[in-house]
């Protein structure tokens, strides 16, 4: 169905503190450096078995040839949540509010991967996920914002009242490109991204980038064209496919006075 995931390493695994994380992973053909794009998956493809956060939403795309092609090669990690990323030690969700119980089991198994993969770039590995994978990937800019070279978060799933005005200056210099739905009903705007993407903004980061789309639709023209609305909550699709490429206000991202994709800008980042 989605032959990308042929490429893909399915049997990795890794256990910290009695938390054992499932992952795929793709090594490009390079003999020199390349980067690490990290995916972590929404709360609906928790699990044992990576190929599922890479089918669900096609997060496979990241080890395409049109994708590889803008990084000139990069290694690609998939972890996979038990459960969901955002469970906090009563089983619940949080939001932000409380810990979750992933995190730090999570980040040991990304720093093991760099440490097994020497030809990784460390100046330029990038963070993103969408939903319960986007409240992830914030969480460990929060925690380790001099580690990611770029986070690309999509349907953010952090509440920002439970973000410090400490914690926005503490990540304001990091490179983030939010994707959002105008429509989204399950990761409201108003109480995640677009509070938060104002304050990083106030704070003078000047290098964070938002695409707030007004609905999600079909890009591909199987299910019908334009026209056709995915649920809002659905905005990772804009990411695997390449295809944000505005800002809030609508204009266009520039890289060197030239607009460029989502995929495009993350491979300029670097530490």
């Amino acid at each position: 169905i989605i032959p990308e995931i042929d490429k893909f390493d399915l049997t990795g695994t890794y256990s910290q503190n009695g938390i054992t994380l499932a992952y795929g992973s793709f090594a490009p053909k390079n003999d020199g450096k390349s980067p690490l794009i990290i995916w972590l998956h929404g709360g609906g493809e928790g699990g044992t078995n990576p190929s599922i956060p890479l089918l669900a939403n096609k997060a496979a795309n990241y080890a395409s040839a049109e994708i590889q092609k803008v990084f000139g090669g990069a290694y690609v990690l998939v972890p996979q949540s038990p459960t969901f990323w955002m469970q906090n030690e009563s089983g619940e969700y949080t939001w932000g509010d409380t810990n979750d119980i992933y995190n730090e089991a999570l980040m040991g198994l990304i720093k093991k991967y760099v440490a097994d993969n020497p030809n990784i770039d460390q100046d330029r590995i990038y963070v993103g996920g969408c939903s319960n994978g986007g409240y992830m990937s914030l969480k460990l800019i929060l925690l380790y914002p001099d580690y990611f070279a770029a986070g690309y978060i999509s349907a953010l799933a952090y509440n920002n009242k439970h973000i410090t005005d400490e914690q926005v200056e503490h990540i304001k210099n990091v490179p983030i490109w939010f994707i959002h739905s105008k429509d989204d009903p399950v990761t409201i705007p108003e109480e995640t991204v677009v509070p938060l993407y104002k304050r990083l903004s106030g704070a003078g980061a000047e290098n964070v980038h938002f695409s707030f789309y007004d609905h999600v639709t079909d890009i591909t023209g199987f299910f019908g064209g334009k026209d056709y609305r995915y649920s809002g909550h659905w905005s990772w699709i804009y990411s695997h496919a390449n295809h944000a490429n505005f800002d809030f206000d609508g204009s266009p991202v520039l890289l060197d006075g030239r607009s460029v994709t989502i995929m495009e800008w993350m491979a300029a980042q670097h530490k």
